[in-house]
């Protein structure tokens, strides 16, 4: 399969900003949150984990309106 066939792409390729957003909102579930941070950094310690809290996650789109001038 190539990249361009998987839905991950597609839904990226045209609206970064909503897969962001979803990323963001699966990941305020610690559960959840945990499964992906191991996957994306491997080896990572339960300390760092359990120091990451639901207040911790936000979007591009919160960032720029938060800090915007």
């Amino acid at each position: 399969m190539s990249l361009e066939n998987t839905v991950f792409y597609r839904l990226t390729d045209e609206n970064e900003n909503s897969c962001t957003q979803l990323l963001a909102n699966i990941m305020r579930t610690k559960f959840v949150r945990d499964i992906i941070l191991k996957f994306l950094c491997g080896n990572i310690s339960d300390e760092i984990l359990d120091s990451i809290r639901e207040n911790c996650i936000e979007t591009q789109l919160h960032f720029f309106g938060k800090w915007a001038s």
